[in-house]
């Protein structure tokens, strides 16, 4: 019997690939480079997004307090933003002419599938709760590009 078992879940496995995907989520791949993951959404490929960049008037420092994970980290348990803290997990946003966050991904410096994070609902959070008011200087001027920055999500 237990032969017969093994037999159907590798058989099962084998033809139902995302039973067996690990903790993320199945919109969501790993991609693991030498020294990070990339945890990026199946259906963009990032490399076609036309960036620019930012002006002399940009002051970087005010993008950072702007675009900041305290803004959101009141949504995450303080288990939540320990776990992000120990993987370093970070957001790489696209950000349009409007200053709203039309794109992300996510790079942490530990393999994210053997935690259980959500990152479909960390990506719906991060896009709706940040976004460029203040700093409209350091927008792109042209609607088709975008200009991308770094999120830590995690605090010290």
């Amino acid at each position: 019997m237990n032969r017969f078992s093994i037999f159907i879940f590798s058989i099962v496995f084998s033809i139902f690939p995302l039973l067996s995907q690990g903790q993320v989520s199945s919109g969501y791949q790993v991609l693991k480079t030498n020294n990070a993951f990339v945890i990026k959404p199946y259906a963009i490929d990032f490399t076609r997004i036309d960036t620019e960049g930012m002006s002399l008037d940009c002051s970087t420092t005010n993008l950072s307090n702007e675009l900041n994970f305290s803004h959101i980290s009141n949504y995450f348990d303080e288990d939540t933003q320990i776990l992000f803290r120990n993987i370093k997990i970070q957001a790489r946003v696209y950000i349009d002419i409007s200053g709203t966050i039309q794109n992300l991904y996510f790079i942490s410096e530990n393999d994210p599938e053997n935690y259980s994070i959500d990152f479909n609902g960390l990506a719906t959070t991060i896009k709706r709760k940040l976004k460029i008011d203040q700093n409209k200087e350091c927008l792109t001027k042209m609607e088709d590009k975008f200009i991308s920055w770094y999120i830590p999500l995690f605090q010290y």
